[in-house]
């Protein structure tokens, strides 16, 4: 069983504000849609290896400081050891509970909060890096909050990075493909419930940017950007049965 999670946009974007103690020039990097880009420290500033380098992000919108509730931050392509990841809680900047984090290898991160947190900024301190003595990079920063996930059975390996893709949820099979290196995605979600029937209906209403995330777990990268596109369409399975399938089309921007 596979997971197929609904998210709000990335919060992280060209209205943002960032702020860190190296390379401010690449701070774009941080959220351009290119994992394979890292932003780098320099290496004159003396903080690569053990040195303390801090990322900080500031919240906008229609350049208004606003709030913004997340409960999933997302590291993608980082050569980070330690580091861990605080809110300002109106006062001071205090740590996400369980947010202290020490790894091993280079790899992506996927962080669902315990619980969702309100807050117009964030920071990342990062202490030390996977290969020592080298730049601390990050390729890409998500912060998001989930509207809903799905399960779906996987009807063979999964690989994003391919042609395309298809996927056996309970009755329905989710198909993914590229389009000018943009992914797209169709797919009849079967024996959906009143309650999540309702939430899909709240999500296209909304007309909104969003986040998917294909099943974490088998590859983190599946990670994308864009908008519920055609129309609201469902179907019940049965007359007088309580179940539904409603068709996602997915455009990434």
């Amino acid at each position: 069983m596979s997971n197929f999670y609904i998210l709000s946009k990335n919060y992280i974007d060209v209205e943002s504000t960032i702020n860190v103690s190296s390379n401010p020039d690449d701070n774009y990097l941080l959220f351009d849609q290119s994992r394979d880009i890292q932003w780098k420290s320099l290496e004159e500033t003396g903080e690569n290896g053990t040195y303390p380098t801090y990322i900080e992000i500031l919240f906008y919108s229609g350049g208004i400081a606003v709030n913004r509730t997340i409960d999933t931050l997302v590291l993608q392509n980082i050569n980070l050891k330690k580091f861990k990841i605080q809110y300002w809680n109106g006062m001071a900047y205090v740590d996400i509970p369980n947010c202290d984090y020490t790894v091993n290898i280079l790899t992506n991160l996927r962080i669902k909060l315990g619980t969702a947190i309100v807050t117009p900024k964030i920071k990342i301190i990062m202490d030390a890096t996977i290969i020592a003595n080298e730049e601390k990079k990050i390729g890409e920063i998500w912060a998001m909050l989930e509207s809903m996930n799905c399960e779906f059975r996987s009807s063979r390996e999964y690989n994003i990075n391919g042609i395309n893709g298809n996927f056996r949820s309970a009755g329905g099979i989710l198909h993914t493909f590229f389009v000018y290196g943009k992914m797209e995605l169709l797919w009849d979600l079967s024996f959906i419930t009143t309650t999540v029937l309702a939430q899909l209906k709240a999500i296209y209403n909304a007309h909104a940017i969003i986040t998917i995330y294909i099943d974490y777990e088998i590859d983190p990268n599946s990670i994308f950007l864009g908008q519920w596109v055609g129309n609201w369409k469902y179907l019940q399975s049965e007359p007088r049965v309580p179940y539904y399938t409603v068709t996602f089309e997915f455009k990434e921007n």
